[in-house]
Parts: structure tokens; sequence; C-alpha cells
């Protein structure tokens, strides 16, 4: 498996994790965005004051019925936040678009949130993008913003970072600080020299855009590295990004207790490294690489590269972006691949499990395949927890070896034994994928969602499958959208499909959300 430099472009779903926030907060300071100030022509934002808020539920409703946009939005943020009345997001869907219909911007907003996230209407991305887009063009900073990066993800509309960088920095020279961090993210993505070297009749085409270009198919639109694309001058891997995706979104465990303050490997407080060793065994990639690289560099661990490997190895097997860099840039040292080789012919069980997915990975040519089976083998049978998980995987998918699934079941069976949780979370993701029979789905389900909670990338793929299917859970659209995105965006390629497959069942024959 090729993987290196493999990067998801992160700044789609990071927008999404704001509006989530966003949402759960109060709606004088999120929903309504108070301090917002539109670049063009007065917009009456919502801002609510405690007089407006303290009417009687009876004037309020009254008022709404009557036609009167705030009151319907006012309402509808009561019923879908359950604030002075019983929860209701149906009602809640219903009132905002009331209000959103009669160009209220922060209306029109809100529904855009609540389109996207399937939240008492239902899911519908592209709708969603629409009105995203009319409340930018209003001039709203946050609609800017999301309008912005939805442009970088492929997914609603053609991956265009030059449109991306347009609605990104509209944004954030109305100083909102999530636009002004995105744009730095962005700026990495754009060539060196692009900006600068357009001409002055393209610069002004993309400024003025927003007004001219209503179907919004851009004239300007490149295409970068695709998903699964392998690029050989991938950016260096630096301390502070390790740290930074520990705070990826669908890592609950990884609290900002653990992240807080950290820039470097040596800020994180040691005391929670036991968090982060747990975090690894249930499969998260961000704390396997991470470990890996203190491994690497002897930060709290004895110096160790070939520990160091195998934590990238396993995050590799869960399709760490940053991982298959690390493990390229060491495998390159002569004196890594004679220390491998060395312990691996003293019989190192850790030792021949790295020499088995360096050649594997097609990192390391010096032995056949079939050597290199035989050393994962010799490593399974020491009691290798990697190494059987690994060689229980290949059963399960007849790589390297002739496939049979029972004896994969046995493998994983004994790690279970063993109190590994990345065992147990195979056999549960097999269950719900319909491949392996079982009884009870009821606790499998219960058990993804633990193991989901700790930061498991395979449990949240299952989860999605199974909000989409109806497998021990009620069908959701939006649900299963929520775990493939959180998968997706930790860099996980099934992920990334089965959402791109999503979007595209109910993709509207619309040149503006054409892809391909």
């Amino acid at each position: 498996m090729k993987s290196s430099g493999i990067k998801i472009l992160i700044l789609f779903l990071a927008g999404i994790v704001f509006l989530n926030n966003s949402f759960a907060q109060d709606t004088t300071s999120s929903l309504a965005y108070k301090k917002n100030k539109p670049n063009k022509r007065p917009t009456p934002f919502y801002q609510p004051d405690l007089a407006y808020r303290l009417w009687q539920q009876f004037n309020l409703i009254r008022e709404a019925n009557s036609g009167n946009a705030f009151a319907q939005h006012e309402l509808g943020l009561r019923y879908l936040l359950g604030d002075g009345v019983v929860a209701d997001t149906t009602l809640g869907g219903t009132w905002i678009k009331k209000a959103a219909d009669q160009n209220l911007t922060s209306a029109i907003f809100n529904y855009g949130i609540l389109l996207l996230n399937g939240w008492g209407v239902k899911w519908n991305p592209f709708n969603a993008f629409k009105y995203f887009y009319k409340a930018a063009s209003d001039g709203m900073a946050q609609a800017e913003h999301i309008v912005g990066l939805l442009h970088t993800d492929n997914l609603v509309v053609k991956k265009d970072y030059l449109q991306a960088y347009k609605w990104v920095k509209k944004a954030a020279d109305q100083k909102y600080e999530p636009a002004e961090e995105s744009l730095k993210e962005l700026m990495s993505k754009i060539p060196a020299g692009t900006l600068d070297t357009l001409s002055d009749k393209e610069k002004l085409r993309l400024d003025n855009s927003i007004d001219k270009d209503n179907s919004l198919s851009s004239t300007l639109g490149l295409v970068f590295i695709d998903f699964d694309s392998i690029s050989d001058s991938a950016e260096q891997i630096t301390d502070k990004m390790l740290v930074d995706d520990l705070s990826n979104p669908g890592n609950k465990e990884t609290s900002d207790t653990l992240t807080e303050a950290a820039k470097s490997l040596e800020d994180i407080d040691k005391n929670k490294i036991a968090n982060l060793l747990q975090l690894a065994d249930y499969g998260s990639p961000e704390a396997l690489t991470f470990l890996g690289k203190l491994y690497e560099k002897g930060i709290y661990f004895p110096k160790d590269d070939v520990t160091a490997a195998s934590y990238y190895i396993r995050a590799i097997r869960f399709d760490s972006p940053r991982a298959s860099r690390l493990i390229y840039d060491l495998s390159k040292d002569n004196e890594f691949q004679k220390n491998v080789q060395t312990l691996s012919e003293k019989n190192d069980p850790e030792a021949s499990f790295v020499w088995y997915s360096l050649t594997a990975l097609g990192f390391d040519y010096r032995i056949a395949e079939s050597d290199a089976v035989n050393l994962l083998h010799k490593s399974t049978a020491s009691g290798y927890l990697p190494a059987i998980n690994e060689l229980a995987l290949n059963y399960y998918t007849g790589n390297h070896v002739k496939k049979d699934r029972q004896k994969a079941l046995e493998l994983w069976h004994s790690a279970e034994k063993l109190n590994n949780p990345e065992a147990k979370i195979q056999i549960a993701a097999g269950i719900i994928f319909g491949e392996i029979e079982s009884d009870d789905v009821t606790e499998i389900i219960k058990y993804l969602m633990e193991s989901a909670e700790k930061g498991s990338v395979l449990a949240q793929v299952a989860l999605g499958f199974a909000y989409e299917n109806g497998t021990g859970l009620d069908k959701d659209m939006a649900q299963a959208v929520k775990y493939y995105r959180f998968a997706a965006q930790r860099g996980n390629r099934f992920g990334y499909r089965e959402l791109k497959r999503m979007y595209d069942e109910i993709r509207p024959d619309d040149t503006l959300f054409r892809i391909n």
C-alpha cells in the first residue's frame, strides 16, 4: 500500500466542526453572530436582547404567526435548543425556514446549517450550499468562510483553491478569526506565486465573481492533489502538526487537557502518556503516530527507531496521512535498515513485524514477499499483538496469504483474550458489515460507540455504515455522514469514498454541483 505524503483536505471538515460547536453555544454569540457587519448593504442580523427573550411564549408565537421574521427565527432556535419549550428539531427547522424565506440573513445561514447536518430537516448539502452562498452574498463572514471551505473537498462543488481563497479571504478581511486561521492553511495549498502571477484581468474576475458569476462555476479552477494521490514533495511533518492532530474531530478522548497550550512533543503532560497508549490500542492513527515520534526522538521513552517504526506502521494501517511520510524518511536510513535486519535475525518479534511491513508497504526490497510473510508468522507465534492483528487481517482479506476467515477470527479472538481492543473492534466491524455472524448487534453497537469515543477510526466507519443501512440502529443519513466525515478528516480513504458516494447519490443534475 502506497500512501507516502497522502493528505486529506481537512479545511472543509474543520468547518463542519466549527458549525457543530457554534450551534451548541448560546444563540446570542453563535447562531445570530451579533458582531458580523455586512460589507455591502445593511442586513438585519438578528440580535436578541434580554427584554425580547423575556417575552411570554404566547406573545412570541403570536408574533411568529403574524409573519415577524425575527420572531420566527427566535422561535425556531428555541425549539431546536429546548429553550423554554419542549425541544422539537422539526418545528425548529420549520420556523427557521419561514424566517429564511423572508431573507433574514442569520436565518438563511442557520437553515443551511440544519440542511448540512440533517437536523430537523432532510440532509441535503447541496441546498445547504445555496443557503450559505446567499448569506455570504449578504456579506456574512461566517457564511463566506463556509462557502470557501466547501470549495476544498470535492464533495459539494468542484475543488478549487482559488475560489476557496477568495471566499475565505473575504471573511478574514472582516477579522473573523476562524477564517484567518483557515487562510493560513489554505495558502499552503496554492502553488507559490500563483496569486502573484495572475493577470490584472484575472484578479478582477476573482474579486468580482461573487456578483457576476451566479452559477459559481469556476473559470480559474485548479485541481491539485486528489485524496489518494501521492506527493513526492510532501511538506515536512512538524511536531506541532502531530500535536494538533490529536484534537481532530472524532478524537473526543483527546481533550483539551491533553493538548492544552502544547506546541511541541515535550509540552505534552507526561502524566497523559497512559491516555495516549490507550488511544493507540483502540486504533487512533493520531495517537499511534504521536507515540512513534516520541520513540523516534527519545522523549518520555528510550530512543528506539524500531518501536517508532512499529507505531508508524500501525498508524498507516488506519490511513494516517502523516505516518507514511515519517516511516518513509526513517526507512531511508541505512543504520535503521541494518538494525531491523539484525534484530529480525535474532527473532525479535517487533523487528520481524517491522521488516515484514516495510516490505509489504514497498519501502524495502531486500527480501521476497514470501520471506516477509514468514517473518510475520514468526512475530505472531511470539505473541506480538500488532503482528497477530495484521496476520488476522491478511487471512480475512486474502492479502499475502490464502483467504481464511475462520483463521482470521481465531487470531482476533486470541488477541481479544489478551485484552486488545483493536482485535475486538475488527470483529465488531465485521459483524456490522454483515461478514461475521452475531446474535447481539445491540451490544456490538454499544461497544463501537465506546470505541469511537476513544478515537477508533474503524469504529467510526462501522458506525457510519450502521446508520446508513439501519444495522442495529435506526437509519439516519445525517449520522452516517457525520461518522464517515470524522473518519475521512482523519485520513481514512474508505470513509472518504463512502462519504463521496452518499453525496453523489443525491447530487443534483446541475452544473453548479458537477464534480467530474
